[in-house]
């Protein structure tokens, strides 16, 4: 049958007794044969037929629970995790309902290219390596469920430069920010020969977890395993609006601060590529989960999506993304590290999905040939940044109005503040008055234009020099994509075009201009 019609074989038994009996009840009293089988009939294919996953006999049940439950969405406090040291490292380990749990913070590798190659395509060697995680969910007699889950936003939600950048970006699948974690997951009962050989059920899982970071630090994706704090911190943005004051709506989370709603990917659309749609979709946020499990015939994996909205009722969702109504509940409290699963996930054999493990960057320009639209982060969640770029204002402005699309709150000194005046119209950048004035709050990012780098604590520090001479190009060009470059990124302006390095690459762009932006810096046209 098709995906909306099945039968479910599991209730078939029940069903048939319960028809039966009716059958026989209604002979019993004396109706009459034809309406006591026509009775049973109903019955049983009222257990049976399903429609959209659940039987009538099931959608009634399931409004009942629903209607029963919908006021305890998050329901009882989780366990506090315990910090367990295994190694030389902590790790954060969770026991509840006889499952044990804990968390992976994945930062992949550093400073590393995102290339928009055609429309609804994004390419970066930034991924997450399934080939090595999916042998990863049998380790030494225990069933290891790994979960991975990334979860951020096209562009920053505030902002008056935010909705441009957005337009900018267009129909691609790009991540102003995106944050990874693996949630690992062990049920003690299946995997309890495995565990009665190791001195406890902690350090039983610190070790499997510990394992795990290691192998992929080794194949080049930095991974720290959380300790308890940190998972902490995890679930709440995995949470989202959701960890808030919220009500169950049937079919998504509402609350005050937006609206969440859950959907699982069926299997036979994993060849569809539903998590770059979900990268392309106008949403305030959005969050994706590779489910993997441990079977007799080897890794299988499913997937679900989250999706953040200002409004759950006018926004629409790709077909390739399954609606679970009723369970909304249920599925939000699987984003966190417990025993809690999110419901009706279809498995299919392990395969490698091009997971991006990091923020797709700021768009700093265009390849010179292909042109195509090049993306690099410019901060690190591991440490501190140090950006130098050396190129003319106008160019500099525009990324970091940028860097600003993507979220960053930056604090600017210059000398020069007008120049600046109209970038500083965004609530996200501040222009500081005098070199000594500290930022009215928090930044993740700091441009010294023209000024000694102000002692602040900020992710991100940019450097600011004017364009330099022949020989200086030559020797910055020479140290780029080498040790030899001092800082971690460095973007160089030239006669032909843009030179952007890391310590490990380097690539010759050119700028790209948008005629929307020149209000925004300060021009009144680009060249």
């Amino acid at each position: 049958m098709s995906s909306l019609v099945g039968f479910d074989v599991r209730a078939l038994l029940a069903s048939e007794a319960v028809s039966a009996a009716a059958g026989l009840a209604l002979q019993w009293s004396g109706a009459p044969w034809q309406a006591a089988a026509a009775v049973a009939l109903v019955l049983l294919l009222a257990g049976t037929l399903t429609v959209k996953r659940h039987s009538a006999a099931g959608w009634v049940a399931l409004g009942w629970r629903w209607l029963w439950r919908r006021k305890k969405i998050i329901g009882a406090a989780l366990p506090s995790p315990v910090d367990t040291d295994f190694d030389g490292s902590v790790v954060g380990v969770r026991l509840h309902a006889g499952t044990l749990t804990s968390m992976i913070a994945v930062a992949g590798s550093a400073h590393t290219a995102t290339f928009l190659e055609r429309t609804r395509t994004a390419s970066t060697t930034n991924t997450v390596p399934m080939s090595v995680l999916a042998p990863l969910v049998e380790q030494f007699g225990l069933a290891v469920g790994i979960e991975v889950v990334s979860a951020g936003q096209r562009r920053a939600m505030t902002g008056s430069y935010a909705a441009l950048y957005e337009k900018i970006i267009g129909t691609r699948p790009v991540a102003a920010q995106r944050r990874t974690w693996l949630i690992l997951r062990v049920d003690v009962v299946k995997s309890i020969q495995g565990l009665t050989t190791r001195k406890s059920l902690f350090t039983a899982l610190a070790a499997a977890t510990e394992r795990c970071a290691r192998q992929l630090d080794e194949a080049g994706c930095r991974a720290r395993p959380c300790t308890a704090d940190d998972i902490l911190e995890a679930e709440q943005l995995l949470l989202g609006p959701g960890s808030a004051e919220v009500e169950d709506r049937w079919s998504h989370i509402q609350s005050a601060a937006g609206n969440v709603a859950t959907y699982v990917v069926q299997s036979k659309d994993l060849p569809e590529r539903p998590i770059e749609r979900l990268w392309i979709m106008h949403a305030n946020a959005v969050a994706h989960s590779v489910h993997l499990k441990p079977t007799e015939t080897g890794p299988q994996m499913a997937v679900s999506v989250r999706v953040e909205t200002v409004q759950h009722k006018n926004f629409d969702v790709p077909e390739v993304f399954s609606r679970i109504p009723g369970e909304q509940a249920r599925a939000l409290r699987a984003a966190r590290a417990s025993a809690e699963s999110v419901p009706h996930l279809e498995y299919r054999p392990a395969v490698d999905l091009n997971l991006h493990a990091g923020p797709s960057g700021v768009l700093l320009g265009r390849t010179v040939d292909e042109k195509t639209p090049f993306l690099l982060p410019l901060t690190d969640p591991l440490r501190s940044t140090t950006v130098s770029v050396a190129a003319n204002p106008v160019l500099v402005r525009q990324y970091v109005l940028r860097a600003e699309g993507t979220g960053e709150r930056i604090a600017v000194y210059t000398p020069n503040p007008m120049a600046w005046a109209n970038v500083g119209r965004s609530s996200r950048i501040w222009i500081a008055p005098s070199p000594q004035t500290q930022p009215p709050g928090p930044v993740t990012m700091v441009v010294a234009d023209g000024v000694a780098v102000p002692t602040i604590a900020a992710s991100t520090v940019i450097n600011v020099e004017s364009i330099l001479a022949a020989p200086e190009v030559q020797e910055r060009q020479k140290a780029a994509g080498s040790a030899e470059q001092h800082v971690d990124v460095s973007i160089t302006e030239h006669e032909h075009g843009i030179t952007v390095g890391t310590q490990t690459e380097a690539w010759e762009i050119e700028p790209v201009y948008y005629a929307d932006e020149a209000n925004f810096l300060n021009e009144p046209t680009y060249v």
